[in-house]
C-alpha cells in the first residue's frame, strides 16, 4: 500500500506491496501498558530541556494572496504520528529491537513541482519528534537517529537495499556520552516516550525533496533510521521505536502542509506519512542483505533477533496487523538557503487618536554578534507615552484589552522606553492627529546583553510592543502593536 499526499502524487508507485516483503516474526512487535508520555523538547545548541512541544499549535498556511512567497516558510514537512487502532486500550505498540539492530523507515517530502502548497525543492529541518519505548534506567538511555535524502532502493522479493543510503544528511545522537540524559524507565515494565529535538542554532540539516530532488526518478523517498544502544535484553524486554502511521486515523499525508490532521486519543492531532511503505528495513551489525535475512557475522548479536537478520520486513500486512511504520515528525523551512524578511502577523489595536500601530524592523535580522543595532519599531504609537517590547518563542492571536496578544505566554518584557516624535505613517487612513510617535527597541542589545540564555543563534523569536494609552477609549489604558517573527543570526 503506497501513500500520496495529493492525487497529483498518487500515480508514483515506488515500492512493491507488503506481499513482497519478508514477514517479521510476531515476537518482533509488542505492546507496553501506559500512555505515551511527553518527555519535552531538548535543544542541543544550548543543552537545555523545556516542557511541551517546540512547534506552534497552528500549522503554517498560505499568505493573504493565496500563494506562498518565494522566501522560505515554516512547514511541518512530514508527520507520521497516528498510532495503531488495533492496540488494546491504554497500550502502545512498538517494534522490540536489540542494540545490534538498526531500524530503517521511509517517507516522502514533496517537491515544488508536485502541486503541494508550500512544498520546496529542499527542506531545512530544524526539529525532529520521535517516540520510543525504553526499558533502560534514567541516565543510561542511548538513541541514535539518522536521516538520508534517499532510501537506497525498494524491497523487491526478499532482496532489500543494504543501508546506509547514499546521501546521508543529518544525525542526532542522544546518550550520556553526548551529554544528554533522556527520560528512562522507572518501572522495569517499559515506558513509552515521545520527544522533540530542537536543532536550531547549528544542528539543522538540509534534505532534498523527492529523494534526489527530481520527482518520478525512482528515488522519491527519504529514509531515517533508529537504533537503541542499550536495550539489549531478549524480547519482550527490548525497547524500540513506536509503531505509527495508522491509515484509519487520517487521510494519507495528513497534518503536513495544507492537509488536515487526523485525531488520535493518545497523541491528539496526528499524521500519516506521505508515500510511506507498509514495511521497514532491519540492518543487523552492518551485515549485508540477502534472501531470508543475511547470516549474522558479528558478535554484538550472537544470533539474529527473533529469527530475523538484515533484510526487508513487515508486520504481516495491514489492516489485520499494525501498519509497518514508525512515529516521526519533521519541521523546518521549505528551502535550505532562501533568506526571508521578518514576517509580520496578528493585528494592532486602534489607539485613542485612531491610529493602528504596526511594527517594522531594520533590514536583515537580529544577530548574536553584530556590532550594529537592529531595531524593532512600533510606528504610529500614541503621543509621548512609554512602552516596551515583549517576546516569546511561540505565536498567539488571543483577544486582549480590545486588541490581540500576539506572543504566547510565558513571555519576556524588555525595559521601558520613551517614544520619539516622527510623522504619522497612517497606512490605514484612520489617524485623527499628526502627533504620532515611534517606539523602538534594539533587539541586538537584548540578545547580546546576556539576561536571557535562550537568545542564541538559530532561535526563532516572536515579538510585540505594548504602550501606555491613558485615554484608551476602551478603558484598558494601553495600546498594542501587531506581531513580528524573526530568527537570530550568528
Amino acid at each position: 500500500m503506497i501513500r500520496s499526499t495529493l492525487a497529483a502524487l498518487a500515480g508514483l508507485a515506488l515500492f512493491a506491496g507488503p506481499g513482497a516483503s519478508q514477514d517479521s516474526s510476531p515476537l518482533n512487535w509488542a505492546v507496553v501498558q501506559g500512555q505515551l508520555k511527553d518527555g519535552g523538547t531538548y535543544r542541543p545548541a544550548t543543552r537545555t530541556w523545556t516542557r511541551g512541544p517546540r512547534r506552534d499549535a497552528a500549522r503554517p498556511t498560505s499568505n493573504a494572496a493565496g500563494a506562498w512567497t518565494s522566501c522560505s516558510q515554516e512547514v511541518r514537512a512530514y508527520d507520521n504520528t497516528c498510532l495503531w487502532t488495533g492496540a488494546a486500550p491504554n497500550t502502545i505498540a512498538f517494534n522490540a529491537t536489540e542494540a545490534c539492530e538498526t531500524i530503517w523507515d521511509d517517507g516522502r517530502l514533496p517537491g515544488a513541482a508536485s502541486g503541494v502548497n508550500g512544498a520546496g525543492d529542499d527542506y531545512l529541518i530544524d526539529a525532529v519528534t520521535f517516540a520510543h519505548v525504553t526499558f533502560a534506567p534514567v541516565g543510561t538511555v542511548d538513541v541514535t537517529l539518522e536521516f538520508f535524502s534517499e532510501l537506497g532502493g525498494p524491497c523487491v522479493g526478499f532482496a532489500s537495499p543494504n543501508p546506509p543510503a547514499p546521501l546521508a544528511t543529518g544525525s542526532v545522537v542522544l546518550n550520556p556520552a553526548s551529554g544528554v540524559t533522556l527520560p528512562g524507565d522507572p518501572t522495569g515494565a517499559g515506558t513509552p516516550w515521545f520527544l522533540t529535538i530542537d536543532l536550531s542554532g547549528g544542528g539543522e540539516f538540509c534534505i532534498l525533496a523527492e529523494g534526489d530532488g527530481t520527482a518520478g526518478s525512482g528515488a522519491d523517498t527519504f529514509a531515517w533510521s533508529f537504533r537503541h544502544g542499550n536495550d539489549t535484553t531478549v524480547v519482550p524486554g527490548a525497547g524500540g521505536p513506536v509503531i505509527a502511521g495508522e491509515p484509519l486515523r487520517a487521510s494519507f499525508g495528513a497534518c503536513t502542509f495544507d492537509v488536515p490532521c487526523g485525531t488520535d486519543p493518545l497523541v491528539g492531532p496526528c499524521g500519516t506519512g506521505a508515500s510511506q511503505f507498509d514495511g521497514y528495513w532491519v540492518n543487523v551489525d552492518g551485515d549485508p542483505a540477502g534472501p531470508n535475512g543475511a547470516t549474522n557475522t558479528s558478535l554484538i548479536c550472537p544470533s539474529p533477533p527473533a529469527g530475523t537478520g538484515t533484510g526487508c520486513f513487515f508486520f504481516g500486512g495491514w489492516p489485520g496487523n499494525p501498519w509497518s511504520g514508525y512515529f516521526l515528525a519533521l519541521e523546518g523551512f521549505n528551502a535550505c538557503t532562501a533568506i526571508c524578511p521578518p514576517p509580520f502577523y496578528c493585528t494592532g489595536k486602534t489607539g485613542s487618536h485612531g491610529c493602528i500601530p504596526f511594527l517594522t524592523t531594520d533590514a536583515g535580522t537580529a544577530s548574536a554578534s553584530a556590532t550594529s543595532p537592529w531595531f524593532v519599531r512600533m510606528n504610529d504609537a500614541e503621543d509621548s507615552n512609554a512602552g516596551f517590547l515583549i517576546y516569546s518563542f511561540k505565536k498567539s492571536n488571543l483577544d486582549f484589552h480590545g486588541g490581540k496578544l500576539c506572543v504566547k505566554a510565558p513571555f519576556v518584557r524588555t525595559p521601558v522606553a520613551k517614544t520619539k516624535q516622527v510623522p504619522c505613517v497612517d497606512p490605514f487612513a484612520q489617524c485623527t492627529t499628526a502627533s504620532c510617535r515611534q517606539l523602538r527597541r534594539n533587539f541586538n542589545a537584548t540578545v547580546q546583553g546576556g539576561s536571557d540564555p535562550s537568545l542564541t543563534a538559530g532561535q526563532i523569536v516572536r515579538a510585540q510592543m505594548r504602550q501606555r494609552d491613558p485615554t484608551d477609549p476602551l478603558g484598558f489604558g494601553d495600546n498594542l502593536s501587531d506581531g513580528v517573527q524573526f530568527t537570530i543570526a550568528p
